[in-house]
């Protein structure tokens, strides 16, 4: 049974910076974030004077900057994963949408900002789509920015209007990709050997593979079968996947999306249609006798 991450929409509570005990009250030198409401530790810090970003300043910044921007028609839905250690905040925006040209997929935008509290990121932002057919995430090349400028470890409203709109302007430019994709024929057993050569779970992979082999919507049904419906299926996989495992959902995402890209380059694809090779069958010696 896969672990089911701990994920919840309980987002607006305080962090402090406390020094850590020993079991008899003795003083160590370490510091960690500390819930305020659940006492519970998020990540070790190196000193009591750590900048804290908290998740309710985070979120008026984010809002404000959007506002700012005349970005206010989005829906919100925001989430902490592991006790809290890390936010997640998606924007998505379903009446501002481009049209890809070679598949005439309506592809909306999607705003993802992200925080923690262990130091396993930093303050980022992530440009994604979302196919308004099926509501299918989809991940976007090169599409993070960073939140704090390199030599400021505080948020600046400015700064993050600044890469935002920049992330927004380059929306028509990132899902070239997509139509790139879609010129790209490939039959469905060459679709289930790529499918073989990405490092997925079997469970994963055989989802996507079922999606691939009986496309759940008339539309694709009826498109030509290309480097862009395989991803579309492993989107749609990941899209029901994502309620209970959103980190996870993300990393796959972009994972397959980066793992069909390299099939651009004709060479890569010669090799990755090609079904793996089954592994040898190992033979135990016979033991020789004494």
């Amino acid at each position: 049974m896969p672990r089911i991450a701990k994920q919840s929409d309980d987002w607006n509570f305080i962090v402090t910076p406390q020094q850590l005990r020993l079991p008899d009250g003795t003083p160590t030198r370490i510091f960690a974030t500390v819930r305020t409401d659940t006492k519970e530790a998020l990540g070790p810090i190196s000193e009591k004077g750590y900048g804290i970003l908290q998740n309710a300043d985070f979120i008026n910044t984010i809002r404000t900057a959007l506002a700012g921007l005349g970005l206010t028609d989005y829906k919100e839905n925001i989430l902490t994963v592991n006790d809290g250690r890390r936010l997640y905040a998606t924007y998505s925006f379903d009446t501002r949408v481009k049209k890809l040209a070679k598949v005439g997929e309506e592809i909306a935008l999607i705003l993802r900002f992200a925080n923690s509290f262990d130091g396993s990121l930093a303050a980022i932002g992530e440009l994604w789509g979302k196919v308004l057919r099926c509501l299918n995430g989809m991940a976007l090349e090169k599409s993070k920015f960073r939140l704090q400028s390199r030599h400021n470890k505080k948020i600046n409203m400015d700064f993050v209007q600044k890469v935002t709109a920049a992330a927004v302007n380059d929306f028509d430019r990132a899902l070239a990709v997509f139509d790139t994709l879609a010129g790209v024929p490939i039959s469905d057993e060459q679709g289930v050997n790529i499918l073989g050569h990405i490092p997925l779970s079997e469970s994963v992979r055989e989802r996507i593979k079922n999606i691939w082999i009986q496309p759940s919507f008339t539309e694709v049904r009826k498109a030509q079968r290309s480097l862009y419906t395989l991803y579309d299926a492993a989107t749609e996989m990941l899209r029901d996947y994502e309620g209970q495992r959103f980190e996870k959902a993300a990393s796959l995402n972009r994972q397959i999306l980066r793992a069909i890209v390299k099939g651009l380059n004709p060479d890569v694809l010669a090799d990755i249609v090609k079904p793996i090779p089954p592994k040898p069958e190992v033979v135990a010696e016979e033991p020789k006798a004494s």
